[in-house]
């Protein structure tokens, strides 16, 4: 029993990095072992201020930590560019773009949910059209009501979905397929 915690215990302090983070800086994501667009084994780490890339040599050992800010990811249309496709998480910076081959895709809307959680809170003056709180509760209260409507007269179903990419809220009729206007990934209402 004693030398299945010993190994835990070296197996967390192998795994252990120090991303150098500053004193109001914490992790929010982390995933371990993917692969760059670069063909390069690392970690990409999501921070409240940064996004972190540790390359790792042929052995695993982080070699090289790469640190990009994370208001420096572009927004169009109060969103950011960030975004799932074919198992890459596609991360667009104001100068650069990057791809990361993401194996969980569980992980790669969480990082793409939460990056848009940041750079809203972050950059609230971003988009001058921006909705008022509460805006988007009552909208969706609305919507649902003429959908009510639109039923009872025999018209097509209206449907609400979250895109699974990008996580923007879209609506379409029950059946058809629609490319989100955010990401341009294909939707089926159903």
């Amino acid at each position: 029993m004693q030398d299945k915690k010993n190994y835990i215990r070296k197996r967390m302090v192998i795994r252990m990095v120090d991303y150098n983070l500053d004193s109001d800086e914490v992790v929010i994501v982390e995933c371990e072992d993917i692969q760059s667009d670069s063909r390069e084994r690392g970690n990409l780490v999501l921070t409240n201020k940064n996004i972190i890339w540790a390359s790792k040599n042929i052995f695993g050992k982080i070699k090289q930590i790469t640190k990009r800010n994370i208001n420096d990811i572009k927004i169009y249309e109060g969103r950011a560019q960030a975004k799932l496709e074919n198992g890459k998480l596609l991360i667009y910076f104001k100068n650069e773009q990057f791809a990361y081959y993401i194996y969980s895709r569980s992980k790669g809307k969480e990082i793409v949910n939460n990056i848009n959680k940041i750079l809203l809170d972050v950059n609230l003056n971003v988009d001058s059209r921006k909705a008022l709180p509460g805006t988007e509760a009552i909208a969706g209260t609305i919507k649902s009501t003429l959908n009510v409507f639109k039923e009872s007269l025999g018209k097509n179903k209206m449907i609400s979905k979250k895109c699974e990419s990008c996580g923007a809220s879209l609506s379409g009729k029950k059946g058809e397929t629609d490319k989100c206007p955010y990401c341009d990934s294909y939707i089926t209402f159903e």
